[in-house]
């Protein structure tokens, strides 16, 4: 989905193999687009190949009351918890973008950096859920906490490593700014120096 999320950027915004130059409303067409991709993915490989034969999901395929009730207990909650995050994002996006189009730039850089450390904490609690889920019906509770505990690590440690990685330039001294933003101070706040470039560079 990434993958054709790329390309398909490049296609609509910039309008090429013939097609119109769309911007903005090509990058939100090619974001609709390509998030069709993952989920088409998923649905034929779980209706055919390997996994078809070993969960025959065609010939289960109909309502279960019972199941679907039971869905829809343990899983409206999670559903409006990652609503909840996903729509306090977006108000703020939507506020932001009533300012200036240098405080809505920069918001929606903080967020897309922000995404390195937000979206695979995701992927590691849906990860745990399934793991935790698979024991706990094995009736194996100290694996499943065994797993939980692993989790809880790796995601510290990946945290850590992304605070350092994305704190590290304003540690060692170095600032980084957008191109042509070094004489606005509307962009550079007073208290940021950016040093002038070298003779050799």
């Amino acid at each position: 989905g990434a993958s054709l999320n790329i390309l398909l950027d490049w296609v609509l915004i910039f309008g090429r193999f013939g097609l119109p130059e769309m911007g903005i409303r090509g990058a939100g067409l090619a974001t609709a687009v390509s998030s069709l991709l993952p989920g088409t993915i998923l649905i034929l490989l779980s209706m055919t190949g390997p996994v078809s034969r070993e969960f025959p999901l065609r010939a289960n395929f109909r309502l279960d009351e019972t199941q679907f009730l039971k869905t829809l207990k343990y899983g409206v909650p999670s559903a409006v918890s990652v609503f909840m995050d996903v729509a306090s994002f977006s108000v703020f996006v939507f506020l932001t973008g009533r300012f200036s189009p240098v405080e809505f730039t920069a918001s929606n850089i903080a967020f897309g950096v922000n995404n390195l450390a937000f979206h695979p904490m995701l992927g590691f609690g849906i990860t745990t859920t399934i793991l935790v889920g698979r024991y706990q019906g094995a009736g194996d509770s100290r694996m499943a906490a065994r797993v939980t505990r692993r989790t809880l690590m790796v995601a510290l440690l990946y945290f850590a490593f992304i605070a350092s990685t994305l704190s590290s330039p304003f540690a060692s001294g170095t600032r980084i700014c957008l191109n042509g933003c070094r004489d606005d101070p509307s962009i550079v706040p007073p208290f940021v120096r950016i040093p002038e470039k070298s003779a050799d560079v």
